[in-house]
């Protein structure tokens, strides 16, 4: 067995046995790893709280060609962001990032721009003063675009209209926005002005500058539901997810 070095985003571990953990990790080299990381749930364990949910590690482990299951060799932490698990709010936008990247990506389909993209994400959700849900939002609108299915947010997908200052429908199945006379669907879903100004200077914006900024909840809002009806439309296996859902039970 190969000793391989990456570093990874912790999205999930589970119990084995008495006191080891089977744990699903996003990779910088390899994309989604899972791997059992024998007594590590013993408090004299060295990688005791290292392989938490969301920490952003550098894990050595032993590949086992032709198996979806390795062994941990050894890990450090490279950032823990604390100030998220500090925040209700913020842990449940970060794990519904983790639940996103286990519903969609597959061992050794690795991606570069997509691994900065969460560690981008988490560092600016872990420091933000303000509603998590800003950089989730800039986080969904960067997978979106990585995944190929770049919404056209600047004119009517039918009548080629430049659309700035008024209301339009963000449609999922025309891959786009509509204005109010060529709306098709009654599925499209209404966007103010001042949402679509929103969902554009997203588009462009890093998660640092997201992060700074105090966004109105009702642009919040219906943001969300236009982006996660696209991501579902889009893309199979995101048609509910589960860590957004128990937010609003809890609201």
């Amino acid at each position: 067995m190969a000793i391989k070095k990456t570093e990874a985003i912790v999205l999930k571990s589970i119990k084995s046995g008495e006191t080891s953990k089977i744990v699903t990790v996003y990779s910088q080299a390899s994309g989604v790893i899972k791997f059992i990381a024998k007594g590590s749930r013993s408090i004299k364990s060295r990688h005791w709280g290292c392989l938490e949910p969301l920490n952003y590690i550098l894990l050595h482990y032993y590949e086992k060609p032709n198996r979806d299951l390795h062994f941990l060799s050894q890990v450090d932490i490279i950032q823990s962001f604390r100030d998220i698990r500090k925040d209700l709010n913020k842990t449940a936008f970060a794990l519904a990032i983790c639940e996103i990247l286990i519903k969609t990506q597959y061992p050794a389909e690795s991606s570069a721009i997509l691994f900065k993209a969460v560690i981008e994400s988490f560092s600016a959700i872990n420091e933000t003063k303000f509603s998590p849900i800003n950089n989730f939002l800039g986080f969904l609108l960067r997978f979106i675009d990585l995944a190929g299915f770049h919404p056209d947010l600047q004119q009517c997908l039918n009548c080629h209209r430049t659309v700035e200052n008024e209301a339009v429908y963000f449609d999922s199945a025309a891959g786009g926005i509509l204005c109010g006379h060529c709306v098709l669907h009654e599925t499209s879903i209404l966007i103010s002005a001042r949402g679509l100004r929103y969902l554009n200077w997203l588009r462009k914006a890093s998660q640092a500058e997201i992060s700074r900024f105090q966004i109105p909840e009702d642009i919040l809002q219906e943001s969300e539901k236009a982006l996660l009806a696209y991501l579902n439309f889009h893309i199979e296996g995101l048609e509910k997810l589960n860590t957004l859902d128990f937010m609003l039970r809890i609201r």
